[in-house]
């Protein structure tokens, strides 16, 4: 029992890059002491017990070593359990009990990478203010909370996609609740150059090795990422000049988006989950744009074609465009369109709409909005 405990701590110690003087001086004892424990020549005392869980942000059980075995399962079970909230799609509602399951977990395993890592993302989704399924209530104490996330992420994680992600996500919420030099300094450990990515440097492997399939692969992927940026790229530009009130080159950026769309995923028989609500997000701003220049008949007509969809619905199958013929989309992926159905209607709530409010045209696209529900 004594090698048992005190190899979990000097592990817990190392893993927080404490020496064995820092240790003992929390917990205020000398460092002979806990270099005895660690070395198995004798115990901590039992009221140790608790302090050196709290320096650790572990349970005692921890300590004790009476979840080690199967820390690995539980961990993806409680993982597992949430994301089951998130389908067959996304809510706010669903994505607050996501987030508290992996909060369950983390309770259990304070410093486990991969529930915070879960729980960053969640976060992400929750705390932003500009984010569609933000939470008025709680989305403040989740930001804080996700600061001791992303440090535990950044210092102990020998994964670099996660500690890259924790300053990505963290550069957002710094930025959405003013913290603004603590958005800089994360934002410092980013990459500036996009082409530095694990998928980049895959396709040269592939291409050293001649294995020319799997270098096409690799690369009809980062292509669809970076289409995904470009679009990304360009409605943020559009929102910029929006806020500005320069609609008219609001409205270019905006139609130059949706034909970046329309070059690209055409020949699809469903649009993927991101392209789906980007179209939708982009469109309705194009439709305030248009009103806010008196264009109101062009405004309907954009509207019109935002809400002109089939509730289709894939169970598995590669993409159509020989651009992309090597993605597979995911087995299950299920495009259920209540949830942007839901969304374009808040939109349309919107007092910039009043002016075609009581036009047919509109009156007919918001109950097409309204019907089949829970049909697709």
């Amino acid at each position: 029992m004594k090698d048992n405990i005190g190899l979990i701590i000097k592990k817990l110690r190392k893993e927080r890059n404490l020496t064995q003087e820092e240790l003992a001086e929390q917990l205020g004892v000398t460092s002979q002491a806990v270099s005895k424990w660690e070395n198995g020549y004798g115990l901590p005392d039992i009221s140790q017990v608790i302090p050196l869980a709290s320096v650790f942000n572990v349970s005692t059980d921890v300590l004790f070593g009476l979840y080690e075995k199967n820390t690995d399962d539980e961990v993806q079970s409680i993982i597992d359990e949430a994301h089951e909230f998130l389908k067959p799609y996304s809510s706010r509602e669903t994505v607050k009990k996501c987030y508290d399951r992996i909060q369950d977990g983390i309770r259990k395993y304070p410093n486990n990478i991969d529930l915070l890592v879960q729980s960053l993302e969640s976060a992400l989704t929750l705390a932003d203010p500009e984010s569609r399924f933000y939470d008025e209530q709680n989305g403040r104490s989740i930001y804080l909370r996700s600061i001791r996330e992303a440090n535990v992420i950044i210092k102990n994680s020998k994964n670099i996609t996660f500690i890259l992600r924790a300053h990505t996500v963290m550069t957002i919420l710094h930025s959405a609740y003013g913290n603004f030099d603590a958005a800089s300094d994360h934002s410092e450990k980013l990459p500036w150059n996009t082409s530095m990515t694990a998928l980049s440097m895959k396709t040269v492997i592939a291409h050293s090795k001649k294995d020319f399939a799997t270098e096409k692969a690799l690369h009809q992927k980062e292509l669809l990422f970076h289409v995904y940026s470009a679009i990304d790229d360009i409605f943020f530009i559009c929102r910029c000049c929006f806020n500005v009130g320069d609609y008219e080159k609001a409205e270019y950026s905006c139609r130059k988006a949706l034909e970046l769309i329309d070059f690209f995923m055409k020949e699809e028989k469903l649009p993927s989950y991101l392209i789906f609500s980007k179209t939708a997000d982009i469109s309705l701003l194009l439709s305030e744009i248009c009103i806010r220049q008196g264009k109101a008949e062009e405004a309907l007509s954009v509207l019109e074609k935002t809400v002109d969809f089939e509730n289709n619905s894939i169970s598995a199958g590669f993409m159509s465009s020989p651009l992309f013929s090597s993605i597979e989309y995911p087995t299950g992926n299920n495009m259920k369109t209540d949830e942007y159905k839901e969304n374009i209607k808040n939109k349309l709530d919107l007092s910039v709409f009043d002016i075609i409010r009581s036009e047919d045209r509109f009156i007919s696209l918001y109950e097409k909005l309204s019907e089949n529900k829970n049909n697709d």
